[in-house]
């Protein structure tokens, strides 16, 4: 139902709902399979981003915008801004961090986003962000879920928290964040873009204008121990398999437009709010010792949202092969953990990872777990 007030608009979810009690991102991928031709959308293979069926909740990394999927805004863009379209973007949303879970957690990952998510849900809504059917209230919105998830996220295994069991603690806080920013939002609040200097948030953007942040989030380059139900890819990005593929960390920076068109629409002009830069931490140990941690060069990511073929407010960083091979020392069973930070041109205007929503929360860093397969041992 539409309440929280404010999920209208998103046609309650209910795609979301349907995607993960079918272990699919796509609906009506059978019954609509017909469309375009016989067997032409079965499970998806071709789809619409109208608010009619077939509906696939899809976005790339790195995001491409030439074939934007359901990312923010761009999937608004062309009159896609019914409530069943804008559903599409917050199932995408959710349907990566549910991803992201599975990867941590074969056995109680999927049963621990349900939990959460149903707890975040209860705490949503209840305002009315004028004009709410713009890009401005849409992003306050989707802002709004992504508090209240990262929240439960953040206090998993508290006492007033949700259960923390294996390998789902406070340190799989990254799969929020980062399954919000493939989507295309962080946790910055809408005053900090919205091209208003006068309009300030205390925390994120005491001073006027702020799209900065630091995400993320960790890729195996390796599919081959991937499960795939109904066409639909299930990774496991965070076992590492033993002398196999080097991982990379992806990094996102923060929000690459602006809140100040017309309306509340948004806006993609140079520069992109985000921060310019990002540097990785990677280490065999929780607290960083400085013997135990290799950090990779101050890398610079694009902030011209008018140059084609090179996405804005986000890079990667690949270790090479010495390092890889050092990190590896623990063997079977052993752990590497992760963070980022992003900074402006000038080395000012830092963020952390590990203090999602520039310190709302302290969590520990994410990690990762070498195994002799590449996967979960259990």
């Amino acid at each position: 139902c539409a309440i929280p007030v404010g999920w209208s608009n998103f046609h309650d979810l209910a795609d979301f709902w349907a995607d993960h009690f079918e272990n699919t991102n796509c609906t009506a991928g059978w019954v609509s399979k017909n469309q375009f031709g016989v067997d032409a959308s079965l499970n998806c293979a071709m789809h619409v981003e109208n608010g009619f069926l077939p509906r696939l909740h899809s976005v790339t990394v790195p995001f491409n915008p030439a074939s934007p999927g359901d990312h923010f805004p761009e999937h608004r863009a062309g009159g896609n801004t019914c409530d069943y379209c804008d559903m599409q973007m917050g199932a995408a949303a959710l349907w990566q961090i549910r991803l992201g879970m599975r990867s941590k957690c074969r056995p109680s990952g999927l049963p621990q986003f349900a939990v959460r998510f149903q707890r975040a849900l209860k705490q949503t809504g209840f305002f009315s962000i004028p004009p709410g059917g713009s890009d401005t209230g849409t992003y306050q919105k989707l802002y709004d879920l992504e508090l209240k998830m990262t929240d439960q996220w953040a206090s998993a295994g508290s006492p007033m928290g949700p259960p923390a069991f294996a390998h789902n603690g406070p340190h799989t806080t990254n799969k929020v964040t980062a399954g919000f920013a493939r989507d295309g939002v962080f946790l910055v609040p809408y005053q900090c873009v919205d091209g208003d200097p006068s309009t300030t948030d205390g925390l994120s953007c005491p001073t006027g204008e702020n799209g900065a942040d630091a995400v993320i989030d960790i890729d195996d380059n390796d599919p081959s121990n991937d499960l795939s139900l109904n066409g639909v890819p299930h990774p496991t990005w965070d076992f590492l398999k033993l002398g196999g593929m080097r991982a990379t960390f992806q990094v996102w920076t923060g929000v690459r437009f602006k809140l100040n068109g017309t309306g509340g629409a948004a806006t993609l002009t140079s520069a992109s709010p985000c921060n310019s830069q990002f540097q990785v931490d990677v280490s065999t140990d929780p607290g960083f010792a400085p013997a135990s941690t290799f950090t990779s060069p101050w890398i610079a990511v694009d902030t011209d949202p008018t140059t084609p073929g090179s996405p804005e407010c986000y890079g990667s960083w690949t270790p090479d092969a010495a390092t890889w091979t050092t990190l590896q020392a623990g063997g079977d069973e052993s752990r590497i953990y992760y963070r980022a930070r992003t900074a402006n041109a000038t080395m000012g205007n830092l963020r952390l990872s590990t203090t999602p929503g520039n310190g709302l929360w302290t969590v520990p860093p994410p990690y990762a777990v070498f195994t002799t397969t590449g996967a979960s041992d259990y």
